[in-house]
């Protein structure tokens, strides 16, 4: 009973501890722009083709914002830190370095024809995203919490007397939204 009380206090899983399934898998229909844009991104960053896809997508209404639940909301937040900061640092990025099959990093420079990080958000992005800052208690920053606590998959079994060797739990370990979608990003969020 006091471990539960204690998991329940600090919203862990009495058998997981911090990864528990914190966050909604899936936005509703009225984020389904953004669920897109999630699920492209690795491909919209690679292309250079990110402020393009934001720049034509449709405001949310803040009535579909305020009707979020709290694992929605931190599925809003995951999702558009992961958009803020890659269509602000993402023309800096040498994407064509990462090898995406393996947990590789292909060192050296790249001229990306740009010279600074982009000035600003547009509001499309910037106004849900500081709302589900506001509503959870965050700064508009992509914080420890939302990158590695919120945005990960664990597909274990769920016999009570399983537990894996380490190398199958990072075998079980994937992320929700990726912005290389390589193996490399899901192995630096999955190593505590």
């Amino acid at each position: 009973r006091r471990h539960l009380t204690r998991c329940e206090r600090y919203s862990l899983d009495p058998r997981y501890g911090f990864l528990p399934a914190t966050c909604a898998a899936t936005l509703p229909p009225a984020f389904a722009e953004l669920e897109g844009l999630a699920s492209m991104l690795p491909s919209l960053n690679r292309s250079r083709s990110l402020e393009a896809a934001v720049r034509s997508l449709d405001p949310v209404a803040e009535s579909e914002l305020d009707a979020l639940t709290e694992r929605e909301v931190r599925r809003l937040y995951v999702l558009l830190s992961a958009v803020a900061h890659s269509y602000v640092n993402g023309a800096l990025v040498p994407w064509e370095f990462f090898n995406l099959d393996e947990v590789e990093y292909h060192g050296g420079a790249a001229d990306t024809g740009a010279v600074e990080p982009a000035a600003e958000l547009p509001r499309v992005i910037s106004a849900p995203w500081l709302h589900a800052c506001e509503r959870l208690g965050l700064p508009p920053v992509y914080v420890a919490t939302g990158m590695d606590l919120w945005n990960h998959t664990l597909e274990l079994p769920t016999a009570p007397w399983f537990w894996p060797e380490p190398a199958a739990l990072l075998d079980a370990f994937g992320l929700r939204i990726a912005t290389t979608g390589g193996a490399a990003e899901v192995a630096f969020h999955a190593v505590p």
